[in-house]
């Protein structure tokens, strides 16, 4: 345990009002350098540079120690996210789909995933996003969007645990809970998020850059 725990929610998250942020974008907390981890740097620049998400943020954090992926060519599984989402909107209660990349380095396919659910009292999109790799941790967003005024009021990223068994398993059935495995949670906004900034957010964390355009 260490002092960063005690700023800790019980998700593990640190909320940005107790973080310092000196001239050069550097974060201190009580006058100990922290940093985020690898998976979110480019997520926490973003919010940094922009003070209403920064303000509505928490992240995880690290005390200071002293790749991206891609693919030439695609196939999908199912419908497009695009008319997946457009399904739900028209009001389907649920949608799946699921994009897929061949990958010639480890000879399995990288995949995207999204299920949209729609709460028709509420107006609101309930969406998750994963991004199943082979032998690393399976990324994850998590958002709620509200039809009527036309942003999110919720946004979220973490890393999930799942053997190599189960991602076989999943690449047929998509009602697994990502509450089922070990899960950690990087970041999560609670605000009024716009489309622009949730897309970027997106961008800027999942690793698949072809998967993540294609969510877009």
């Amino acid at each position: 345990m260490d002092f960063l725990d005690n700023f800790r929610n019980e998700q593990g998250l640190i909320s940005t009002r107790d973080i310092q942020l000196d001239e050069y974008g550097n974060m201190y907390i009580e006058q100990e350098e922290v940093e985020s981890l690898n998976e979110i740097k480019q997520v926490v620049n973003l919010l940094k540079n922009n003070p209403y998400l920064w303000s509505i943020s928490k992240i995880d954090l690290q005390l200071k120690r002293r790749g991206r992926w891609g693919g030439a060519s695609a196939s999908i599984i199912g419908i497009r996210f695009s008319e997946g989402l457009k399904n739900v909107i028209e009001g389907k209660r649920v949608e799946k789909s699921m994009f897929y990349i061949d990958d010639d380095i480890t000879g399995k396919g990288l995949e995207g995933r999204l299920l949209a659910y729609y709460n028709r009292r509420n107006f609101e999109i309930d969406f998750q996003l994963w991004e199943i790799i082979p032998y690393l941790p399976t990324y994850y967003v998590h958002g709620i969007y509200n039809l009527k005024d036309e942003v999110f009021s919720h946004f979220d990223g973490a890393l999930i645990d799942i053997n190599e068994e189960t991602k076989i398993y999943m690449k047929w059935n998509f009602n697994l809970s990502s509450k089922e495995y070990n899960y950690r949670k990087l970041f999560r906004l609670d605000g009024i998020i716009s489309i622009k900034d949730a897309m970027e957010l997106m961008y800027y964390y999942l690793p698949l850059e072809d998967l993540s355009h294609e969510y877009g």
